[in-house]
């Protein structure tokens, strides 16, 4: 979500601020909802990307928001075209082809899908996805 109508390489830069006032690394939603939102801000994030972040920290926090069942839902469009075209497809693959294309890619598939992001165009797609779990 971070990532979203970004650049590759802002979005980076993005994140690398962000896991800096977390110790290098994403924040638990406990963490996040423990930090002022005007760090995040200026780490480089959008107040509307603060408020919704916030809103599914405490979510999951509560117990509203189950994250494995986040795993579930449908996938995201802008791997699909990735997948797409980087694979030279011609049709636009389902989550279920996607997730088996890249089942060889395990336990890299989160590094797996920043490539395709960097092989894409970056304009067209935005830059932050996720295959499941590693």
């Amino acid at each position: 979500m971070t990532g979203q109508q970004l650049s590759v390489p802002a979005t980076r830069r993005t994140l690398a601020r962000i896991q800096a006032l977390f110790g290098r690394y994403l924040p638990a939603p406990a963490e996040l909802l423990g930090v002022d939102p005007g760090q995040l801000r200026q780490a480089g994030l959008s107040w509307r990307k603060i408020s919704t972040l916030r809103d599914l920290a405490e979510r999951i926090s509560d117990g509203r928001l189950n994250p494995d069942v986040l795993s579930t839902l449908p996938g995201d469009l802008a791997l699909r075209k990735a997948v797409q075209a980087v694979f030279q497809l011609d049709h636009l693959p389902s989550q279920q082809e996607v997730l088996a294309i890249a089942e060889k890619w395990r336990p890299y598939r989160s590094l797996a899908t920043s490539y395709l992001f960097s092989a894409f165009e970056p304009a067209e797609v935005p830059p932050v996805a996720r295959l499941g779990s590693a």
